[in-house]
C-alpha cells in the first residue's frame, strides 16, 4: 500500500507477479531481500510531512499455521533535494541497483547492465553537483555526498565481480548463475562484504583475541609473512603467505609447517576469537556451517581467482579504484 498517485512500478527479486502490487514467493527466511521502484503520478503533490507504505507477508509457518506479518513505514517528505541526499540509505540503494542489474542482465544482456549502473550513478552524482554552493565545487575533487561515500568504491568492485564482469574474463556461465542467484536475492547486510569483502589477520585475531582488520583491498595488503582470512559472507578463504611465520601457522591451523595444512585447528579457549568470525554476522544465517577455502599463497592454483577481491587494484580489463575514479570525475 501506498499514498494516492504513489504506485509500485517495479519488483526485484525471485518472484510471481500475481498482480499490480501483490508477489507470490517460493519461499522465504530472514537471509532473502526484495526491491521495489515506487513512481507518483504526474502532478501528484504529497502535502502531507509523511508518506505512508506498508508491506503485508502472508505465510505458513513451520507447524502448518497461517501467519501474517504487516510492516510500515513512514517516510518524511521534503521539498529540499539537499534533504533528500542527507538522508540516502546508502546500502539499501546498493542492494536496489545491484538487483536492478541483474533485472537488465535478464532482459537485454551483461554489457546493457554495465552502463546503466555506470550512467545512474553519474546522473545522481551531477543531480547532486548542480545543487551545491560554488565555494564548495572543486575542479579537481569529485563531489560525494556523505551518504554515497562508498557507492564508487561498490561499483568499482562490481564491475570486477562475476555478477558484472566482462565476458572476457574467463567466467564460466556456471560462476556467473551462482553470483547472480545470490544477488537476486541477497539481504542489505550481506550485499556490502559481497563486493567488498572484509581481510582479518587471523594470526593477529587469535594473538590479541579480537578481530583485527586489514585496511585496504588490494595487494599491498598480502603481506607475505601473514595469514589473512577473506570474508566476503558466502565464502570465508584463509590466504597463507609464501614466509608465514610458523607460530602463526600453529596458532591457526594446529599444524607445524604450511605443507601440513589441511582445516583450521579445533575451536579452544586460545582461538575463540577466529571463530567468532568464523561464525560471525556476516554470513547468512541459514548456513549451518561456514564454507571455507585455504589456498597457501605461491603455491594453490586457486590463489588467482580467490585474489580478484582485490578491487582497488589493476585487473585483467578493469581499472584501478583511482583511475575508476577519476574517469568518473571526468564524466561528471
Amino acid at each position: 500500500r501506498a499514498p494516492v498517485g504513489v504506485t509500485v512500478s517495479n519488483f526485484y527479486g525471485h518472484h510471481h507477479v500475481r498482480g499490480k502490487d501483490l508477489l507470490a514467493l517460493p519461499n522465504i527466511d530472514e537471509d532473502k531481500a526484495f526491491g521495489f521502484e515506487f513512481t507518483m503520478s504526474p502532478g501528484t503533490v504529497l502535502e502531507d510531512r509523511f508518506a505512508c507504505i506498508q508491506a503485508a507477508l502472508l505465510y505458513t509457518n513451520c507447524d502448518g499455521l497461517r501467519r501474517i506479518r504487516v510492516h510500515t513505514m513512514n517516510l518524511p517528505v521534503t521539498t529540499s533535494q539537499m534533504e533528500l541526499y542527507r538522508s540516502v540509505d546508502w546500502p539499501c540503494s546498493w542492494n536496489l541497483l545491484l538487483k536492478t542489474a541483474h533485472h537488465i542482465i535478464m532482459q537485454q544482456g551483461l554489457n546493457p547492465a554495465r552502463t546503466a549502473l555506470l550512467d545512474r550513478l553519474v546522473a545522481v552524482l551531477k543531480a547532486y553537483r548542480s545543487i551545491l554552493p560554488m565555494n564548495r565545487i572543486q575542479a579537481t575533487q569529485l563531489a560525494l555526498p556523505d551518504t554515497l561515500q562508498l557507492l564508487p568504491l561498490l561499483l568499482c568492485a562490481a564491475f570486477k565481480s562475476p555478477v558484472l564482469q566482462c565476458n572476457t574474463e574467463g567466467r564460466s556461465p556456471d560462476e556467473r548463475t551462482v553470483w547472480l542467484s545470490r544477488v537476486l536475492t541477497c539481504p542489505v547486510k550481506g550485499a556490502l562484504p559481497f563486493h567488498l569483502p572484509i581481510i582479518y589477520d587471523a594470526g593477529q585475531t587469535v594473538a590479541q583475541g579480537k578481530p583485527v582488520m586489514v585496511e585496504g583491498l588490494s595487494v599491498d595488503a598480502l603481506a607475505p609473512t601473514k595469514v589473512l582470512l577473506i570474508d566476503n559472507s558466502w565464502t570465508l578463504t584463509f590466504w597463507i603467505g609464501p614466509r608465514a611465520d610458523r607460530s602463526v601457522v600453529q596458532d591457526v591451523f594446529g599444524v607445524e609447517s604450511v605443507t601440513e595444512v589441511r582445516d583450521v585447528a579445533e575451536e579452544n579457549e586460545e582461538n575463540e576469537a577466529l571463530w567468532d568470525v568464523l561464525r560471525g554476522g556476516n554470513k547468512p544465517k541459514n548456513f549451518a556451517e561456514p564454507i571455507i577455502n585455504i589456498i597457501k599463497g605461491g603455491i594453490s592454483g586457486l590463489e588467482k581467482r580467490a585474489l580478484t577481491v582485490l578491487i582497488e587494484d589493476e585487473q585483467a580489463s578493469t581499472v584501478t579504484y583511482k583511475t575508476f575514479l577519476s574517469n568518473l570525475h571526468k564524466m561528471v
